[in-house]
């Protein structure tokens, strides 16, 4: 049985409470994505029959948005499920449901960078649910760490360094140098360090935070929490 899925069935509405994809309102549907049950990992669970689709003609049989979003993790398009607890599924009842699926992956040659994925958007409870199956934690799928060096000596290439080396590298040390330093050098703090600092703390979940301090066994977290609050508190982020 075909079914449409990925980016295309997370637009479409399913019976789940679950908003589903809001950022991709440009996806091309001349040829939405498209699987079979037949030969498709998960089976037929989650696929939503006979439903009407506002962009086609007809009916189609569509992922709901959990079907949507394991089909995503195994083909390993983890940048389009950014945001996935608080934004895509955004409720906690179908976390457990989730995980239980999720964790069908683990033979899988994509388990490593799938658990680590799910880890950076759910945090410490996934390290527990792994712990309960007794599943090893993830290890840091990137590139070999090469630290970023600064354009210049200014506060905000600084800034702009660590930001871009910890999107390469996701380590734990590279965020308390940024936190520490930032705090230690607020005199220098204008309005674009702060602009910049926003932006990216603004997608820098609390789950993601302690899931690589766990993961890294980074032993200040005391100072490490401490550094993030009094940084939030300085640019004014609730």
């Amino acid at each position: 049985m075909q079914y449409i899925t990925g980016l295309h069935a997370l637009q479409c509405p399913c019976t789940l409470n679950t908003p589903g994809d809001t950022h991709h309102a440009s996806v091309d549907w001349t040829y939405p994505a498209l699987a079979d049950t037949e030969t498709a990992f998960f089976g037929d669970y989650g696929v939503e029959t006979d439903k009407e689709v506002a962009r086609l003609s007809g009916t189609r049989n569509v992922a709901n948005h959990l079907r949507a979003v394991l089909d995503l993790l195994y083909e390993g398009k983890f940048k389009d499920l950014a945001g996935l607890k608080r934004e895509i599924i955004a409720n906690d009842q179908l976390t457990p449901e989730l995980f239980d699926k999720v964790v069908e992956l683990h033979t899988q040659n994509v388990w490593n960078q799938v658990s680590w994925f799910i880890g950076c958007e759910y945090g410490l409870q996934w390290l527990e649910f792994l712990k309960s199956k007794n599943i090893d934690w993830p290890t840091n799928p990137n590139p070999t760490f090469e630290p970023v060096s600064p354009g210049d000596n200014s506060l905000l290439a600084f800034v702009e360094a660590r930001i871009s080396e910890f999107k390469q590298f996701q380590k734990i040390s590279t965020l308390a140098g940024l936190f520490h330093s930032v705090l230690f050098r607020e005199a220098e703090v204008n309005r674009m360090v702060k602009i910049e600092l926003r932006a990216f703390l603004a997608k820098l979940h609390t789950e993601e935070l302690w899931f690589l301090k766990e993961i890294d066994h980074y032993p200040s977290d005391q100072v490490l929490e401490e550094d993030y609050q009094k940084l939030c508190a300085l640019l004014k982020i609730s």
